[in-house]
């Protein structure tokens, strides 16, 4: 039986936006190698002309500069955006329900244990915990 055009819709609509989640998600773990991937990008001869004319070489210098120096003494900072990216992954699947069938919908209820379990693999790359004895050791 073909879906309705509405339903269709809405199931297209919610698909970008749970892609778009994702990637978000995704990007914001490895900010430090990101910027420095784009910064290597950016000093290619053939695009560092432009890149500079339009001021984006300095300031992706002044950027990875700043998460080198945070990253090395503050490394603890990484938390948040690790909680943003966590917060975007548990919005996206919180979206699967409503996509499978948006008009009767009841997966939200049943997620929060998940979410919670998800919590800690998220920071599985950032050393110990931080109320853990000499943490700030392992950084």
């Amino acid at each position: 039986m073909p879906q309705p055009d509405h339903l269709r819709r809405i199931r297209f609509w919610l698909a970008l936006f749970i892609i778009g989640l994702v990637l978000s998600c995704v990007t914001a773990f490895p900010l430090e190698t990101e910027v420095d991937s784009l910064l290597s990008l950016l000093n290619h001869a053939s695009i560092r002309p432009f890149a500079q004319s339009i001021h984006l070489l300095p300031w992706t210098e002044r950027v990875n500069e700043g998460l080198q120096v945070t990253n090395a003494h503050y490394p603890f900072l990484a938390y948040g955006t690790d909680w943003l990216a966590f917060a975007h992954l548990v919005i996206a699947v919180a979206l699967f329900g409503p996509y499978i069938d948006p008009i009767r919908n009841k997966m939200g209820d049943h997620l929060w244990p998940d979410r919670v379990r998800w919590c800690n693999p998220t920071r599985l790359d950032r050393g110990r915990l931080p109320w853990h004895s000499n943490s700030m050791a392992t950084y």
